[in-house]
Order: C-alpha cells, then sequence, then structure tokens
C-alpha cells in the first residue's frame, strides 16, 4: 500500500511566473538593443518592417518562454508525509525528516508582494513560492521534531 501525503503544496505560479518574464523580457530588451549598436555602428538603417519582424520574434519568444515556465511550475509539487518531503517535478527527490538538520525560510521583496515564502531545506534545495508560508512552515518545523522524537526513541 503506497503512502498518502498528509499535506501537498504547489507553487504559486505567480511568483514563479513573475520573475522568468521580467528577466525574459529583460534579456529580449539587451539583444534588440545589440542589434540597434550593431546595425548603428555599421551606418546602416534598418526599415520598419524589420524592427516589427524583430520586435514580433521577441515577443513571441516572451511568450513561448512565459508558457514554458508556466508548464514546468504546473508539474511541481512538494508532497509532506509523515516521515519524509518528496519533491516531485523534473526530477523526483525525497528527504528524510531524521536527515534534515535544520528547516530556514527565506523571504525577498516579490514573496512578501505576494505572500509566499521558500523554505530552504539544506543549500542546495528549497521549497519554492509557497503560499500560506508561515502556515506551512510551523508545520514542517512541527514534523520534523516528531520525527525526530520518534527516531530517538
Amino acid at each position: 500500500m503506497a503512502d498518502i501525503p498528509e499535506y501537498i503544496i504547489r507553487p504559486n505560479a505567480a511568483r514563479i511566473l513573475i520573475p522568468s518574464i521580467v528577466m525574459t523580457v529583460f534579456l529580449a530588451f539587451l539583444f534588440y538593443a545589440g542589434i540597434l549598436i550593431n546595425v548603428t555602428l555599421l551606418g546602416i538603417s534598418i526599415p520598419g518592417s524589420i524592427n516589427i519582424l524583430i520586435a514580433a520574434v521577441l515577443g513571441l519568444s516572451v511568450i513561448v518562454q512565459s508558457l514554458l515556465t508556466y508548464l514546468q511550475a504546473s508539474k511541481m509539487q512538494y508532497s509532506i508525509y509523515r516521515n519524509r518531503i518528496q519533491i516531485e517535478g523534473a526530477k523526483q527527490q525525497y528527504f528524510m525528516f531524521n536527515v534534515i538538520q535544520e528547516l530556514n525560510f527565506k523571504k525577498n521583496f516579490l514573496d512578501r508582494m505576494l505572500g509566499t515564502g521558500t523554505i530552504v531545506i539544506d543549500p542546495k534545495t528549497r521549497l519554492k513560492a509557497i503560499s500560506n508560508f508561515d502556515q506551512t512552515f510551523v508545520y514542517l518545523k512541527q514534523l520534523l521534531q516528531y520525527s525526530r522524537m520518534q527516531y530517538n526513541q
């Protein structure tokens, strides 16, 4: 019989999408600026139709990147069991509570704006973009303490 998770957390899609969209738009702008600088240094002028085509391709790349990020985020979930945390996404990982040294949290400007947070399991592993962050963090801390008490008996 398979374990049934006690709690399933899905990342907040907006929290993942906003930085991705901002970064992609910024990179598209830099790319376009690079094209303009090269054309200006060569002393060539770009026709208006080519400018529109370049802007359309860059806009399309922003949309495609946003869709790919959304699809990746929608597949991600964090399953909380009595004895472990399981991260399901592109690759599956699990962390037993009796092995986790300490749980920490991080909140940046965007997290405060969207009411989310990140729980740090170890330096390389994070549960990102969690809504109801405060309650979830307290719940995980309690499960960690419970697991340690069970393990030490």
